[in-house]
């Protein structure tokens, strides 16, 4: 498998404990108004001029955890928001993010907890919670992927049709060193309060990856009873009105790894991502 390393400090807005705008639950409302039921368009008799060759594969996907093991969804005004999982097939040079549809082709799906089957063999396997997802959760694709290069539109076929599994686990060594290397040195010395305990590892696996991978790296963010996302202050602190979602430890007061899944809201970083040519061997 050919892995693509990318730092997300800067390209991604990779951000310590308190410093997650809470702004990030506008994909709640994600504008589907230019997303699409079918496949990304087909390659006409002229020859088409694209202007979107992905030479990487992003993951993003974020949802609520309610019992330790349920797929649950944050209280909007909207309505409830289940969560999302999708697939960038993105110009790795050009890609500013998950909110960058034009560098990338998105493939979106809503993660319906009644499509939802918990997956007994990772968790089994040191993954807190892991969950098989129906293929009939796809909702559609960005606009951006009509000029999609026309040799990896059988991706797009290939991922929106079949069953696709997330998860989350302890951060490993592999990603810790990851992350640390991402970092400054400044942000190293607050390594074991500001790092270490609010992050932990995102794991996918998708038609022709043939593995629970830990791609991204993810983070927990606090409830209100009412379902709703807490708030915080910039240095993290619970507070009402404030312009932040509230992280959550995920480390017992002793420091180390749950071994469990808390419930709340959560959230992966795209972190590393996977050439797209692998998957069309």
């Amino acid at each position: 498998m050919s892995f693509i390393k990318f730092l997300p400090v800067v390209a991604l807005g990779l951000a310590a404990c308190g410093t997650a705008d809470k702004d990030d639950t506008s994909d709640v409302n994600f504008d589907d108004s230019g997303v699409t039921n079918e496949p990304a368009a087909a390659p006409t008799s002229e020859p088409p001029a694209y202007s979107l060759t992905p030479d990487a594969v992003f993951f993003g996907f974020r949802t609520v955890v309610e019992g330790s093991v349920n797929v649950g969804a944050i209280s909007t005004e909207n309505g409830p928001f289940y969560g999302e999982f999708v697939v960038y097939l993105a110009d790795y040079a050009a890609w500013e993010g998950e909110s960058d549809f034009d560098n990338a082709c998105g493939l979106i799906f809503e993660l319906n907890p009644e499509q939802a089957t918990l997956n007994d063999g990772y968790i089994s396997a040191g993954a807190w919670v892991a969950w098989d997802f129906d293929p009939s959760t796809f909702v559609g694709t960005s606009p951006s992927c009509d000029s999609l290069n026309e040799d990896y539109l059988p991706l797009v076929e290939q991922w929106s049709t079949n069953m696709f599994t997330i998860g989350f686990s302890p951060l490993s060594a592999e990603s810790e060193e990851g992350l640390r290397g991402a970092l400054s040195e400044e942000q190293l010395a607050e390594w074991d309060t500001d790092w270490a305990p609010y992050f932990f590892d995102a794991a996918v696996d998708v038609e022709g990856l043939g593995e629970f991978y830990p791609i991204n790296l993810g983070r927990l963010f606090a409830l209100n009873e009412d379902g709703t996302t807490a708030t915080a202050d910039e240095e993290g602190n619970a507070d009402p009105s404030g312009e932040y979602l509230l992280p959550v430890s995920v480390k017992d007061e002793a420091g180390e790894n749950l071994t469990y899944a808390q419930d709340g809201y959560y959230v992966s970083i795209p972190f590393g991502g996977l050439n797209p040519d692998f998957f069309l061997q």
